[in-house]
C-alpha cells in the first residue's frame, strides 16, 4: 500500500508525531513547572551560584511573557500536528475503514477516516501531550524549571516578536473590559 505521501512508509509520519508531541511535552513542562517553582527554594540556589536558579529568577520576574512564549509554541505544535500529520494518518485509516466497511462510498469513508484522525490526534496531543506533563511537573516543578531554563529562553527568543504583539493585543483588550 502506498500511504502518505512520503514513499509508502508511515516511519516519517510517526516520527513527525513523536517531535511533536515531545515538544508539546517540553512547553506543557515548562509551563506547569514556571508556575508552580517556589520562588524562595530558587532564590537559595540562585545565591549558592546556580546559574540555571538565576536564568529561572529572571524567568520568573518576567513570567508572563515567557507564559505567552510557551504559548506560542504550544499553538504552533498544535498547527503543525494539523498540518503534518492529520492529512497521512487520514489517509491511512481511510485505507483501513475502507477495507473494513467495504463498500461505503469515498466522500462518507474520507470523512469517517478525518474524524478518526482528528479523534486521535486529540488523544495524543491532550493525554501525552498535556495531562501527563502537567502531573510531573506539578510534582517536579523545581528540577524541570532549572533543567528547561535555557532551553526555554532561546525558544523566548526567537519568537519575541510575536509574544510582544500578542501581550500588547491581550493588555489593550484587558483595558477594554
Amino acid at each position: 500500500m502506498v500511504c502518505c505521501g512520503y514513499g509508502g512508509s508511515m516511519m516519517p509520519v510517526l516520527l513527525i508525531l513523536v517531535v511533536l508531541i515531545g515538544l508539546n511535552i517540553l512547553f506543557v513542562l515548562m509551563e506547569y513547572a514556571l508556575v508552580r517553582v517556589r520562588p524562595s527554594r530558587i532564590e537559595i540556589l540562585a545565591r549558592q551560584g546556580s546559574a540555571r536558579a538565576g536564568r529561572v529568577q529572571e524567568m520568573l520576574a518576567r513570567l508572563d511573557d515567557y507564559l505567552a512564549a510557551i504559548q506560542v509554541g504550544i499553538t504552533l505544535v498544535a498547527l503543525a500536528l494539523g498540518a503534518f500529520a492529520e492529512p497521512p494518518i487520514t489517509a491511512l485509516l481511510q485505507s483501513a475503514t475502507g477495507r473494513l466497511l467495504g463498500g461505503l462510498p469515498v466522500i462518507p469513508l474520507r470523512s469517517l477516516s478525518l474524524v478518526l484522525a482528528f479523534a486521535t490526534l486529540s488523544y495524543l496531543q491532550i493525554v501525552i501531550g498535556e495531562l501527563l506533563p502537567r502531573a510531573i511537573a506539578i510534582h517536579k516543578a523545581e528540577a524541570i524549571a532549572l533543567w528547561g531554563a535555557y532551553p526555554l529562553t532561546w525558544f523566548a527568543l526567537l519568537c519575541r516578536i510575536p509574544v510582544r504583539i500578542m501581550s500588547a493585543s491581550s493588555a489593550g483588550l484587558l483595558r477594554l473590559l
